[in-house]
């Protein structure tokens, strides 16, 4: 199996997958998640146009959350509403707002077809209610393993803060734990992610990168950065020569 980059075709053995804005659109809830917050910390909200175009143009929730709290004259109590907006994103109402994107079920279901383990890697911490969604979604049985921040917590010596730094440092624990746990080969493993501080964790794990259009990273920056950039995961199917004898890898669901 090989996967077709920049820079010429690579070796593949597995996918790691990033999950919200990679293959679940959760625009609508994050977006519900800063207005709950604003509403009730006393805040003024802001219309989805505005919040989408901020994200599409790289905006961290640090900054996003700046903007409200400068609307509302408040700025120092920009850590207390990040923690409680943070707190309030993963609230079981909410995921009815999420969707998938077009052609993303089909893609994971052509992957494992051909025996390509996929891993789900994240920085959700709730797994059970990740494994819910991805349920009701359709594409649980898609993967062989599922990672969140909630496995790594133990390993890390820094708090998890909404920033870029600490986002990449998060991610590249998560990354590695799947590597270590699920017996993957760095250099033949794609990882697949819609910002530039999943893709800087994955360059400096030794992964191949793949970069999707679809979430919260700067396009520009991330077509600079990653071994391939695809307008979403849908494309991805487009970039994978199968060869005959490819050894099933069905085995790798039992780990």
């Amino acid at each position: 199996m090989k996967i077709r980059t920049t820079g010429g075709n690579r070796p593949l053995s597995a996918f790691l997958m990033d999950v919200d804005n990679t293959l679940i659109d959760i625009k609508r809830r994050d977006h519900q998640s800063f207005c709950d917050t604003a509403a009730e910390m006393g805040f003024p909200t802001l219309e989805f146009e505005e919040f989408a175009e901020m994200r599409a143009l790289g905006a961290l929730s640090r900054e996003i959350g700046a903007v409200l709290l400068s609307r509302g004259g408040d700025p120092e109590r920009l850590n207390d509403f990040l923690q409680a907006r943070h707190s309030r994103l993963d609230r079981p109402e909410l995921f009815q707002l999420d969707t998938l994107f077009p052609g993303a079920a089909q893609v994971l279901h052509r992957i494992s077809e051909i025996g390509i383990p996929i891993v789900a890697v994240t920085l959700r911490h709730e797994v059970k209610l990740l494994k819910m969604e991805l349920t009701r979604l359709g594409i649980r049985d898609s993967f062989s393993g599922i990672l969140t921040a909630g496995d790594i917590r133990e390993q890390a010596n820094r708090p998890y803060e909404p920033e870029y730094d600490s986002l990449c440092y998060y991610k590249g624990l998560v990354l590695e734990e799947a590597t270590k746990r699920f017996g993957l080969v760095l250099g033949e493993t794609a990882f697949v992610s819609d910002t530039e501080f999943d893709i800087e964790a994955g360059i400096k794990l030794g992964l191949i990168t793949v970069a999707v259009e679809s979430g919260y990273g700067k396009n520009d920056r991330l077509r600079s950065m990653a071994d391939l950039c695809l307008p979403s995961v849908a494309a991805l199917s487009d970039m994978l020569d199968v060869f005959p004898g490819i050894s099933d890898s069905s085995f790798f669901r039992n780990l």
